[in-house]
């Protein structure tokens, strides 16, 4: 059982499409409504065995940490708690920083670190594997201070 995270301001659409259909793969993408791609609607979670294992979170332009917080119920979470997955990978996109013009979301450098932190806490031990794909961010200062909070949130026990 694997859970993809993508925090990316745009929608995971190729992940989504490839893993649509399997219930052995639960993604997650957190990302900004009506830019490109264009989709990653609620209404789009999965199909067949797969239905059920997809989770658009499309937030508004403005949105930030909270908003993702909000989105993210206590069913949710405690649905992934007891599925146990057994590696976590994040699609770890951070132009959704406030000073990233790429999108319109606010998230702050140290948003990244309580996120990163929000999917570690469903993991059913310490030594399940995390796996960490840089996506990038366009602005080089906010991506740098992002990718530091976001790793220190994965050495922190």
């Amino acid at each position: 059982r694997i859970l993809i995270v993508d925090f990316d301001a745009h929608h995971g659409n190729g992940t989504q499409n490839f893993f649509y259909e399997d219930n052995e793969v639960f993604f997650i993408s957190i990302h900004q409504r009506d830019i490109y791609p264009h989709n990653g609607n609620r209404d789009q979670f999965g199909a067949k065995r797969g239905e059920s294992y997809t989770l658009n979170i499309p937030l508004n332009p403005g949105s930030g940490l909270a908003d993702i917080k909000n989105e993210l119920s206590d069913e949710t979470l405690n649905r992934l708690t007891n599925w146990a997955p057994e590696v976590l990978l994040f699609s770890a996109g951070f132009d959704a920083h406030e000073e990233d013009t790429i999108s319109q979301l606010t998230l702050k450098s140290s948003d990244y670190y309580e996120l990163t932190r929000v999917f570690m806490n469903l993991l059913p031990g310490k030594t399940t594997p995390i796996i960490s794909f840089l996506e990038g961010g366009y602005n080089l200062h906010a991506l740098s201070e992002s990718v530091y909070y976001h790793l220190k949130a994965l050495r922190d026990d």
